[in-house]
């Protein structure tokens, strides 16, 4: 079975550039808890920010395994000034 190569690629630096977006989101919210439980949900939103490093890099390996070049295109997370943690929680 052959694969459609130039959508392939398409797809998977296309989800490289949302895990990477996924980094910086999560990274930025993690400086913007405060309060008395801020300690467990900034580790939590680090750790997603990690995961997200990790499945950014995993799709890059496989373009670079099929042969194609990572397009570095970065989307926009925006700045956001929330009130509370629970607008945060609605935004992740």
């Amino acid at each position: 079975m052959e694969i459609d190569l130039d959508a392939t690629l398409e797809t998977l630096n296309n989800i490289v550039e949302l895990e990477l977006a996924g980094v910086v989101r999560f990274t930025q919210y993690s400086l913007m808890i405060f309060g008395h439980a801020r300690i467990p949900i900034m580790h939590w939103m680090r750790e997603q920010a990690q995961q997200s490093l990790a499945h950014a890099v995993q799709a890059g390996e496989e373009v670079t395994a099929l042969g194609g070049k990572y397009l570095t295109q970065y989307r926009r997370t925006g700045r956001y000034n929330h009130a509370s943690v629970d607008d945060i929680f609605k935004r992740c």
